[in-house]
């Protein structure tokens, strides 16, 4: 090995999503005179694939169909893998963890490193998502446990809550479980434009006067946009101009807008039909004045802490590693899942406080500052990866 380490990160694809915005991150700042990056992605979606061409880092699609697709999955990476000769091996989301398990494994290639920014074995999975087969899921966690044990000499986890889960769901010790939590950015979130921020009010036609309520998130039964949009009716009524805006995409718009029409809150909701560059996100976290996130189960909730580096305050659930994200009443209020009332009831309260608001917003900034700044996090990362090389190195 030489003294440049060279990692191939293998994900599902460069689709705009929490997993893929973290590896770009670290990708951003990781220290390139050290570490000689590639990126494997299996399926179509390449919204991040102009930030990874800007940085330099080759990168390689797999065109998979989907995952059943094996012929290409498994024999392409193999191939792929052997072109690039990594020094480790880190895969990122299920289906590129089994994958890309199998393929390194097979090739030769270790140490094989996987990121669990979530563990999907939880039973809140089933919750309000009647499409999830069984059978499929049983599949799915037999293949993830089983290369898990056979092929990882490590795991990145993001929270302590999915280092619990892995545990007890995989039997992985903690010898072998290194805690990294997902960071951002913070020059991004620093300034911004004011002209962003009044073009978007202006297309969603919002007011100055109107009080705005933040959900971003995909459109999916795991975020539980559904106990948000039947809050809004006490909220409301006890504050009417008070605007919720939902930012996602996902299966469940139609049936979001029909809970919408249904309950009478057409021009109170808003579920913009694009959604626009990650400048409208920015420009939508600025103009919120509460950012809400009514997750059923979580991996971490990376759109929390960006919102907190706003300094916007934060309801959320009390649900996985959200608590290690929000501190209830210091940066925010935690509430139950799938709990309309107890969520209408903290909406209404906090906004009758702009004090508590103002204080919890820049708690919330001094916590990112502490705990999920790149600039700092990338220096644990950069010492799992010297560490594992070094460790498959001297066997």
């Amino acid at each position: 090995m030489t003294d440049t380490i060279k990692v191939a990160h293998i994900i599902e694809s460069l689709g705009r999503g929490g997993a893929e915005r973290v590896l770009v991150t670290n990708l951003t700042h990781i220290d390139r005179s050290r570490f000689e990056n590639h990126v494997i992605y299996l399926f179509a979606g390449e919204d991040f694939l102009p930030d990874i061409e800007a940085l330099g880092i080759p990168s390689y699609r797999l065109d998979m169909r989907n995952f059943y697709d094996w012929r290409r999955g498994f024999w392409r990476l193999r191939q792929t893998l052997k072109t690039i000769k990594p020094d480790i091996v880190h895969t990122v989301l299920q289906k590129a963890d089994i994958y890309g398990r199998a393929a390194a494994a097979s090739t030769g290639f270790r140490p094989i490193l996987s990121t669990l920014h979530e563990c999907p074995y939880n039973p809140e999975v089933f919750i309000d998502n009647p499409a999830l087969s069984r059978f499929r899921y049983g599949i799915f966690k037999w293949l993830d446990r089983s290369s898990a044990r056979w092929c990882n000499d490590g795991f990145i986890v993001a929270s302590q809550s999915t280092q619990r889960a892995l545990r007890r769901y995989f039997g992985v010790s903690d010898s072998h479980i290194r805690l990294q939590y997902n960071s951002i950015d913070l020059d991004r979130f620093d300034g911004g434009c004011e002209s962003d921020v009044d073009r978007v009010r202006r297309e969603l036609g919002l007011t100055k006067d109107d009080v705005v309520l933040l959900n971003v998130a995909r459109l999916a039964p795991q975020k539980g946009q559904k106990y948000l949009i039947r809050a809004m009716v006490e909220v409301c009524r006890a504050l009417p101009n008070t605007k919720l805006i939902i930012r996602g995409e996902g299966p469940l718009r139609s049936d979001l807008n029909a809970l919408v029409r249904s309950l009478g809150l057409e021009g109170k909701v808003l579920l913009p039909e694009q959604c626009g560059s990650p400048e409208v996100v920015l420009a939508l976290l600025r103009l919120c004045d509460i950012f809400v996130f009514p997750s059923l189960y979580e991996g971490f909730g990376v759109a929390l802490v960006e919102a907190m580096a706003f300094e916007k305050p934060c309801i959320a659930s009390n649900t996985g590693p959200i608590p290690e994200v929000v501190q209830n009443g210091r940066s925010g209020v935690l509430v139950e899942p799938m709990d309309s009332g107890a969520l209408a009831a903290a909406i209404v309260k906090l906004l009758a406080d702009p004090d508590a608001m103002k204080a919890m917003g820049r708690a919330g900034r001094k916590i990112v500052e502490q705990t999920f700044d790149i600039r700092q996090n990338v220096k644990k990362l950069e010492a799992t990866y010297e560490e594992f090389a070094a460790s498959t190195a001297a066997h």
